[in-house]
């Protein structure tokens, strides 16, 4: 009896301990999810997020609210997860600043350490565009009018450190030219300056783009992914003109703070996955001028380091013009 006792206290033991685990994954959510998304409203990235933040709500019955905590190169809003309670209920909608900021900046938080992937859902593409009767009209002419005129040929870009501005150094490296950057403040600017010939190409979100490109005031050079924009399907990538292996455009990514059970990693990233592979979101992205690319918690976690890298390399190349 002593002994059957003794094994009935043990059991309820290891039922209590395990119970504020388990119950941590099987009722989530039970509160409000907060998605902070690290610049203004408008963007590529935020739209990503408001669109699965509502389609996230529906399909757990749950309140998903979207903060923009812009602020210092999108480093705010990334430290602001980082150091917030790992339990699920607070995430991180980000872009290729998360990694490149961590080369660039003084941060209080690691980009890989203190972040658990939780899912890889879109990618910003860029183009290589210029205004609408400009000689230059293909990657051939770009690289003719550099050579012909080093540092004279000028490329707009949303800010130093920006992904434009990174694409814009490597094709300079990759096709070894001397191409002048002209960093802008507001990304907005960037195509209008382009489509009027205040600059003469510009390198940057294709979803800005876009407009003055059906319309044509701006003639797209080229896409800087590694594949043909569904947006742009007969405007070939850099790579296809010549530069081969040249690639360069910014995923939007879902993180959360680290130490964030695996179980409830596991169930958003399911669910967000899930979202992102529907019709509705292929459409919504396409209309953003965003193309959906998709990777689960698994796959994203494991190619972090190397995504870290990636952007060290490609600030490492824009360093002389910071100095």
């Amino acid at each position: 009896m002593k002994k059957r006792h003794l094994l009935a206290a043990a059991a309820l033991l290891v039922v209590g301990s395990a119970g504020p685990a388990m119950a941590q994954g099987a009722d989530y959510p039970n509160k409000a999810i907060r998605i902070v998304v690290p610049v203004t409203a408008g963007s590529g990235t935020d739209a990503t997020a408001r669109f699965l933040a509502n389609a996230l709500g529906k399909a757990w019955n749950a309140t998903v609210i979207v903060e923009n905590k812009p602020g210092a190169g999108a480093s705010l809003g990334s430290e602001l997860v980082a150091k917030a309670a790992p339990d699920g209920y607070t995430l991180l909608f980000t872009y290729a600043a998360h990694y490149s900021n961590q080369w660039v900046l003084k941060l209080n938080f690691d980009a890989v350490k203190d972040f658990e992937p939780v899912a890889r859902l879109a990618n910003s593409t860029l183009v290589v565009a210029t205004r609408g009767d400009s000689p230059i009209r293909n990657m051939s002419d770009l690289i003719a009018a550099a050579k012909k005129s080093p540092g004279q040929v000028s490329y707009a870009s949303a800010g130093l450190g920006s992904t434009g501005h990174m694409a814009g150094a490597l094709l300079g490296k990759m096709a070894g030219i001397q191409l002048n950057h002209v960093p802008y403040k507001a990304a907005s600017q960037v195509p209008v300056d382009a489509a009027s010939g205040q600059v003469d190409i510009m390198i940057g979100g294709l979803a800005s783009a876009l407009p003055l490109i059906r319309s044509g005031r701006l003639h797209p050079i080229a896409v800087t992914a590694a594949k043909r924009s569904a947006n742009l399907p007969n405007v070939p990538t850099v790579a296809e003109q010549g530069l081969s292996g040249y690639e360069n455009s910014s995923p939007i990514w879902v993180m959360a703070p680290r130490g964030t059970p695996q179980e409830i990693v596991n169930r958003l990233s399911a669910q967000l996955t899930r979202i992102a592979a529907t019709p509705e979101f292929k459409d919504y992205c396409f209309n953003q001028g965003i193309e959906v690319d998709i990777q689960d918690a698994a796959t994203f976690k494991a190619q972090a380091p190397a995504e870290l890298h990636k952007w060290k390399q490609l600030v490492e190349l824009t360093s002389p013009e910071r100095s």
